[in-house]
């Protein structure tokens, strides 16, 4: 009788996966770092690098950890995404915008996967709020397989929700709705904004997840400017202006 080629297991199958997303994830970051540069960050040499990129071999397991460890890193994530920022001077200071880094598929894929190699806990859900959250938080949905679910403005048309009251200040209190669907078999959620001045939005959102039997396991900001949203426990963000 013929032998049937052995099948892979569970575990060469995620080894092989890894492979790939080391070679995408330095395809990214060379359209923004020159090869000597990412020679340099993961002391691996010029040409070694060049064959990977090109797809001329695939790293091997090992090499893959060293790459994906090198090129994630926080601060090599937040020069890349400091390219996508725009910003413009106004009366009433600097006013940042996240369009170009929104739009580029390049920077949501390594955002993405910067996010899921920090985050130290396995979770359910990514909880974002609309809008400006929802380009980076599908990216990341889709690098992690993970449900996304979104904190809208508007009410479901049908099924029950949470409504999370975000006060900005005595006179302004803004109103999001989580659906409660795609969170009733989930124990543990991450958030992720794109931009938090305050922190008031991703307050709201982690209390009301919480007071729901939803667990937070962290909270991602891919921008935040001062010193406010920190003192929220479990936030953390890319790029600090």
């Amino acid at each position: 009788m013929e032998k049937r080629p052995s099948e892979k297991t569970g575990r060469d199958l995620e080894r092989h996966e890894i492979r790939f997303r080391a070679v995408r994830v330095l395809r990214a970051a060379k359209k923004y770092i020159k090869l000597k540069e990412l020679s340099s960050l993961t002391g691996i040499s010029m040409p070694l690098i060049s064959r990977y990129i090109n797809g001329k071999i695939l790293p091997n397991y090992a090499t893959s950890q060293v790459l994906l460890k090198s090129v994630l890193k926080r601060e090599v994530v937040a020069s890349i995404l400091l390219k996508g920022l725009t910003s413009a001077r106004l009366p009433g200071g600097p006013v940042y915008a996240l369009d170009l880094a929104a739009g580029d598929p390049d920077i949501l894929y390594l955002i993405a996967e910067y996010i899921a190699h920090d985050v130290e806990r396995d979770f359910d859900v990514i909880v974002t709020p609309e809008a400006g959250g929802i380009t980076f938080a599908s990216a990341l949905a889709l690098v992690t397989g993970k449900r996304l679910v979104i904190a809208a403005k508007r009410k479901p048309i049908e099924g029950d929700y949470i409504e999370v009251p975000v006060i900005r200040d005595p006179a302004n209190i803004e109103y999001y709705y989580i659906p409660k669907y795609p969170l009733e078999p989930a124990e543990a959620a991450i958030i992720v904004d794109d931009f938090s001045v305050r922190g008031a939005t991703i307050r709201a959102l982690r209390d009301a997840l919480e007071a729901n039997g939803v667990g937070v396991e962290a909270i991602y900001l891919i921008v935040a400017l001062g010193e406010e949203w920190a003192k929220i426990p479990g936030a953390r963000a890319i790029l600090t202006l």
